[in-house]
């Protein structure tokens, strides 16, 4: 009996067994399900037949040519421990053809499907993991690489998308893309991904654009930059300069720039934009006196830029910018408009500046008012004779003949502005009886080296080397109030030749001939001893150096008498004594025709 129930006991067991092994299979079979016509998941559900649990999501179709397989644990739409397959497949739904993969993701994802105009798009989003590319293609520069690993963030937006012709499509147009944006605060990286399905690999190009944050922080920055004066006229310079900027956005934003409070700050502002308005409406910048090239000098935009530029000096004037004045009323003068010219000058002038009482005279010149130009030239000089001015003066009276006129005004610029060149003018003029530049300036006097003297012993203590040579050509020839004294002449130029060395002067304080006549002096004093130690072998450099007739019939009597040393046959040493006298001779050196007619006999 016993062993009856145990039997019955096995028997209902073996049963329960047998039906769970039946049923076992139909519990743990994992379920089907598609997403329009290509898009297949096969995996665990839930009850309502959601993917919950481990799956594998991929594309399907007779016309895959390239195949994605996406396997992970999923939870609706998102995917944790994901790995993402994409590449080329020989078979349609050959899920197992992993080795020609170009791409690969492993982490955490999301996904979503999309149905647009008959085409079914798989959509991915990397969360979290990290992309590897074990093929690509750089469209940046232009080859292909075996290995590029992306680290994917949420923040970073890595999106990809597939999308595939209908199933019973042959077109094999299955195509994918992707992107990738990296946003490091200020550059947003963004790569495009494509697959190349002759290659089997990814090709990728890669765009730099602004970030958000950063666009946001440099607008709050150019609205901050643009509430200051020197920032607005940083603006407005560079707007001037971009010829494609509209000239009424130029004006809308110079005004703004007025109406700002009357500052330091604001009026240099104003000036830099009105300096910017000249150089690029007439192409010439004073600063370095050169033209520039890319100006809109002769056109529309370069007549509303000078237009501004006016505009902009009325301004400042009427706050009383004297600079701005002068410079305006020298643009009319320019332009011609001479009474608008005389109207700002005679402001200026009323005020006492030197520049305004110059172009008030330059005014009357143009009108040919000699006798106002004259008065205002005389204002002038009481003002400030400095060199500019007198010489802007003397070019006046040279004009009108008024010699006398001249020989003041260098008087006045000596004595009053202590004018070197004016005190060397002045000697010279006395020393010869006229001006240097007689033809023009008409200036004559009697010859008077006292006076002459003063003058250049004014221009020494002035710093001149050059009046060294006159005072000495004064002792050394003698005249009207100094007596001929070449001891005296000859310390000139010794003292002369040891501070600078007569040939390395500034030439436009001694001309050549100055300095030829100097050197022949030095050299016969040298020779004779004379206020100097006597030194031949010098002497001799000195006469080389000079092409005074004097200087070549002394090296001939030096190199005859063998007071020098050259290695000359006798023959050629004849010879050039000969030459030597013969150049002398033919500059009228009558001791020099004396000799070559010893010579010839």
């Amino acid at each position: 009996m016993k062993q009856k129930n145990i039997m019955k006991q096995v028997k209902f067991l073996l049963i329960v067994i047998v039906m769970a092994m039946i049923q076992l299979p139909a519990i743990c079979k994992p379920k089907k399900l598609m997403y329009g016509d290509n898009i297949q998941y096969y995996g665990e559900v839930d009850k309502n037949k959601q993917p919950l649990g481990r799956g594998q999501l991929q594309l399907i179709g007779y016309a895959q040519y390239a195949i994605d397989i996406t396997r992970g644990d999923f939870e609706g739409n998102k995917i944790t421990n994901a790995e993402v397959f994409i590449g080329k497949s020989i078979w349609p739904n050959d899920p197992t053809d992993l080795e020609k993969r170009a791409a690969k993701f492993t982490g955490t994802m999301e996904f979503d499907i999309k149905e647009v105009n008959g085409r079914t798009y798989l959509v991915y989003k990397l969360i979290d993991g990290i992309l590897t590319i074990e093929k690509f293609y750089d469209s940046s520069y232009g080859y292909w690489n075996q290995e590029l690993s992306i680290t994917c963030k949420p923040q970073d937006n890595c999106v990809f998308e597939r999308y595939a012709s209908p199933q019973n499509s042959r077109n094999l147009d299955l195509k994918y893309h992707g992107y990738f944006h990296k946003d490091n605060g200020d550059i947003v990286y963004t790569y495009s991904f494509y697959l190349d399905q002759r290659n089997g690999g990814i090709k990728y190009q890669t765009d730099e654009k602004m970030s958000k944050a950063k666009e946001e922080r440099l607008r709050v920055e150019e609205e901050r930059k643009l509430a200051t004066p020197g920032g607005l006229a940083e603006k407005i310079i560079s707007m001037i300069d971009d010829k494609s900027q509209p000239f009424s956005e130029i004006t809308s934003l110079t005004d703004k720039l007025l109406a700002m409070e009357k500052t330091d700050e604001q009026k240099q502002a104003v000036k830099r934009v009105i300096k910017e308005c000249q150089l690029m409406g007439t192409g010439y910048n004073p600063d370095n006196d050169l033209y520039l090239s890319m100006s809109h000098e002769g056109t529309e935009r370069g007549r509303q830029e000078m237009a501004l530029a006016a505009k902009l000096q009325k301004e400042i004037i009427e706050d009383g910018d004297m600079q701005e004045l002068i410079d305006y009323a020298y643009r009319c003068r320019k332009d011609g408009d001479i009474t608008t010219a005389k109207k700002y000058f005679q402001k200026g002038a009323d005020k006492g500046n030197a520049m305004a009482m110059r172009g008030l005279a330059f005014c009357y010149d143009d009108e040919n008012n000699i006798e106002k130009a004259e008065e205002w030239y005389t204002k002038l000089l009481e003002k400030d004779a400095s060199e500019q001015f007198c010489v802007d003066a003397m070019d006046f009276y040279r004009k009108t003949n008024r010699s006398d006129k001249i020989l003041k005004i260098l008087e006045l610029s000596a004595e009053k502005s202590h004018n070197r060149d004016a005190m060397l003018r002045l000697g010279d003029i006395y020393r010869n009886g006229k001006d240097w530049d007689f033809k023009k300036s008409g200036i004559t006097v009697t010859k008077n080296l006292a006076t002459a003297m003063k003058w250049y012993k004014k221009a020494r203590d002035a710093g001149s080397k050059a009046a060294l040579f006159f005072m000495a050509d004064c002792y050394w020839t003698g005249g009207t109030g100094v007596t001929q004294n070449r001891v005296q002449a000859a310390k000139l130029y010794q003292q002369l030749m040891n501070e600078a060395g007569i040939l390395h002067l500034n030439i436009s304080e001694a001309e050549p001939d100055e300095k030829s006549k100097a050197n022949y002096r030095m050299g016969y004093c040298l020779e004779t001893g004379t206020g100097v130690v006597k030194n031949i072998p010098f002497a001799w450099d000195l006469y080389c150096k000079s092409n005074e007739a004097e200087a070549y019939y002394r090296r001939g009597v030096m190199l005859e008498k063998r007071w020098v040393y050259e290695r000359l046959r006798p023959d050629l040493r004849k010879q050039q004594v000969r030459q030597l006298y013969q150049t002398a001779a033919n500059m009228g050196h009558k001791q020099a025709q004396q000799a070559l007619n010893r010579m010839y006999r």
